[in-house]
């Protein structure tokens, strides 16, 4: 870890790992999407001044097999299972949001952690 994130909590560096596997994940389904916000502009500037543990992603086109894709980031990426989130929204954009959960390396006070 740098001298500039040594403070930094351990679970919060292995979320951040964690969430780069998961992005990894949509590459390797080779799904076609775009990414935006905070992740995205931390690897764009290539800088941790704000640490970001979610992807924000649009898919351009509805994917009829989603589930089972996301199954096998699941599998593949090393997570032990994804969880839809449901939330309310004044929007007529589609909006879906999953918590992807992880055995934590780092223990903390919960056997699972999640990004």
């Amino acid at each position: 870890m740098s001298k500039q994130h040594r403070n930094t909590a351990k679970i919060l560096v292995e979320k951040i790992m964690r969430t780069l596997l998961l992005l990894e994940g949509f590459t390797k389904q080779n799904l076609s999407f775009i990414f935006k916000g905070g992740t995205a502009l931390m690897l764009h500037f290539n800088s941790t001044k704000r640490l970001s543990i979610d992807i924000d992603i649009i898919l351009p086109n509805e994917i009829k097999d989603l589930e089972s894709i996301l199954d096998a980031i699941v599998k593949e990426q090393g997570f032990l299972r994804k969880e839809l989130q449901h939330r309310s929204a004044n929007s007529k954009i589609k909006k879906e949001h999953y918590k992807f959960f992880f055995t934590p390396l780092h223990k903390t006070n919960k056997d699972e952690e999640y990004v």
